[in-house]
């Protein structure tokens, strides 16, 4: 497997996901989450309709996600920065339909707020 640490994730997360019987599904959408529409992605270099939709839906989605948050390599942008980045993307990184749904889906504000959210305590899901 090539590419950096940061770049074998969505690898990582389909070796553990398509052990578990009847999520093979679930396990590709994890794989193509970082390929981009131009063919320019990883970890398989897919394009276009070759990445699985739920894939091109969950590829805009944590992109915005991680637009809004703190990082060690940036400041959280503010929404219609992030806006301005998806729009930006449309056709080259992202699917375009699914940026001008999500867009939609901004504008009607349907969308949840990804601060309350993260504010909200953990799951403990071991005593």
């Amino acid at each position: 497997m090539s590419g950096t640490s940061c770049q074998q994730h969505p690898e990582y997360g389909y070796q553990m996901v398509s052990v578990v019987p009847g999520l093979l599904d679930v396990a590709e959408t994890i794989q193509q989450h970082h390929e981009r529409i131009d063919g320019r992605g990883y970890p398989l270099g897919l394009s276009g309709r070759e990445i699985r939709l739920e894939a091109r839906i969950v590829a805009v989605c944590d992109s915005w996600a991680a637009m809004l948050a703190d990082r060690p390599y940036h400041m959280a942008l503010r929404p219609d920065e992030a806006c301005d980045e998806l729009r930006n993307g449309r056709n080259s990184q992202f699917d375009r339909d699914v940026v001008d749904a999500f867009l939609g889906l901004h504008q009607r504000e349907l969308l949840g707020d990804l601060r309350r959210l993260a504010e909200r305590e953990p799951v403990r899901l071991l005593p």
